[in-house]
């Protein structure tokens, strides 16, 4: 059971999470109330989110036959890792933990003061462990109706960066970076994306054969590839547009995720050319950690 648990999990999902919450405290650092105690609890929080969406996900695309259509067998309920009953009650502890920190995290940051930055961020993180069981769960998971872009784009980027960052300092009006920090969301956000936009595109034939649209399935194959380029385009203008906004501008800081999405916008290609399912889930791997450089680049 152990080992059906990890495997539902993907523990390897987790750099984005843990990136994002990193560039959220690269810039309360940069402004001065940085605090460690609410970074890790609000890293713990992200990845447990996470993965709950990785269980999730799991289990919708096993009941909807979406695995069993593609062979998948890097899945537990397809392997036959884990029970649907097992999964059941995995995703109602998960749920509940997640639910449990995430109110721990918010106790810790404002104490026992009742306001409305608290009740405003206990309602998103409400909002986002529902979001992480639509996304396949239910009659209508947005997952499959090519909405899934909109809610990650959302959810791990502005909602991740300035929601910790009203963690550590529930007063936007006071941050010296705010409009630097909303840029910093949308980068984040696009990175997000970008990770997904690779997924999508690695299984879209078969999403297409058993009805589930992604953004990749509406594009096509050759779409979706621009698609992918567009993104990444418009990610580092947002970086740039980012570092216009903060007291550390310069051309070097700006040149690291050109060429860190320029290698992989290449990769695209090369694999557009000769495409499996095993290069591209190689490709999503390899991108997913290398975002773990995001908190440099908005550091440097």
């Amino acid at each position: 059971m152990v080992k059906g648990i990890l495997l539902s999990a993907r523990l390897r999902t987790l750099p984005l999470s843990l990136a994002v919450i990193g560039v959220a405290h690269v810039l309360a650092g940069k402004m001065g109330f940085a605090n460690w105690n609410i970074s890790l609890l609000a890293a713990l929080t992200a990845s447990l989110l996470q993965i709950l969406s990785n269980f999730a996900n799991d289990y919708g695309d096993f009941v909807k036959g979406t695995d069993q259509a593609a062979n998948r067998t890097d899945r537990a309920l397809s392997s036959g890792a884990l029970s649907l009953l097992q999964m059941k009650n995995i995703l109602i502890f998960s749920s509940s933990l997640t639910l449990v920190v995430g109110v721990a995290l918010l106790y810790f940051a404002f104490g026992s003061v009742w306001n409305w930055t608290f009740a405003g961020l206990f309602v998103v993180g409400l909002a986002a462990i529902a979001a992480a069981l639509k996304y396949t769960l239910g009659k209508k998971p947005y997952g499959y109706k090519a909405l899934g872009d909109a809610f990650v784009f959302v959810f791990f980027g502005p909602v991740a960066i300035l929601g910790t960052l009203l963690l550590y300092n529930p007063q936007f009006a006071s941050w010296p970076l705010n409009f630097g920090s909303v840029w910093a969301g949308i980068w984040c956000g696009l990175n997000a994306v970008l990770i997904l936009t690779i997924n999508n595109i690695r299984d879209l034939h078969k999403d297409k054969q058993v009805g589930k649209i992604t953004i990749p399935v509406l594009l096509g194959p050759n779409k979706a590839e621009w698609y992918f380029h567009i993104l990444s385009l418009a990610s580092v203008l947002a970086f740039v547009a980012f570092r216009v906004h903060t007291d550390s501008f310069s051309l070097a800081p700006i040149l690291l995720p050109i060429v860190h999405l320029f290698v992989f916008n290449l990769w695209l290609r090369k694999l557009s050319t000769n495409p499996s399912h095993q290069a591209y889930t190689q490709m999503l791997k390899i991108m997913s950690i290398s975002f773990l450089l995001s908190p440099l680049f908005a550091w440097l």
